[in-house]
């Protein structure tokens, strides 16, 4: 008997059931390895959308306090636009009281 027949005589035959088993488990590791993947990229994901809130938030804060600092400024200016373009559109006929 050669050596290469010796070997095949020693080794175990498969069966289309173990040839089954064995794809089933190199399927499972491969879900276990995606599941692992996707879980860490959805974790770096939800904290990178949190950081971006918080900037918004503070974005949010800053447009807010130029608002009170300025809103009533920013009407008064656009009052006083608005008569002053109905005042050249007549003419300048009446003084402006201001």
């Amino acid at each position: 008997m050669t050596k290469n027949t010796q070997n095949k005589s020693k080794s175990k035959k498969i069966t289309i059931d173990d040839l089954a088993r064995m794809v089933a488990r190199g399927f499972s590791s491969m879900e276990e390895r995606f599941d692992t993947k996707i879980d860490t990229l959805e974790q770096k994901m939800n904290d990178k959308f949190d950081q971006v809130d918080k900037r918004f938030d503070e974005v949010d804060k800053r447009f807010d306090r130029l608002e009170d600092k300025y809103g009533r400024r920013l009407d008064t200016l656009e009052s006083r636009t608005i008569t002053l373009k109905n005042h050249m559109e007549n003419g300048f006929k009446k003084k402006l009281a201001w």
